[in-house]
């Protein structure tokens, strides 16, 4: 299956599916790998911040986003996996 038809007509509903479903993946994982770097970040925060309680409390903070993220991120893809089964189905 080509992802780009050569002609507009060549073009059917499965392609376009194709290449939403391939955007959506790039960008989950885009997600993924931001959301790891946040944690990454925030803990050398962490270890950098001599115990001042603000900028621990900070970082602390990001990293539960961060990690709230990576579920809602998970659930996304799950989501957009099994939208893939039903429609391929």
């Amino acid at each position: 299956m080509n992802i780009f038809p050569n002609k507009p007509e060549d073009l059917k509903l499965l392609d376009s599916v194709t290449i939403f479903i391939t955007i959506a993946n790039y960008i989950l994982a885009a997600s993924g790998i931001i959301a790891i770097i946040v944690i990454v970040v925030s803990g050398i925060k962490i270890m950098l911040s001599a115990g001042s309680d603000d900028q621990v409390a900070s970082a602390k903070n990001s990293i539960k986003w961060a990690i709230l993220g990576l579920i809602v991120i998970i659930l996304a893809t799950t989501i957009v996996n099994w939208a893939i089964f039903v429609i391929k189905k």
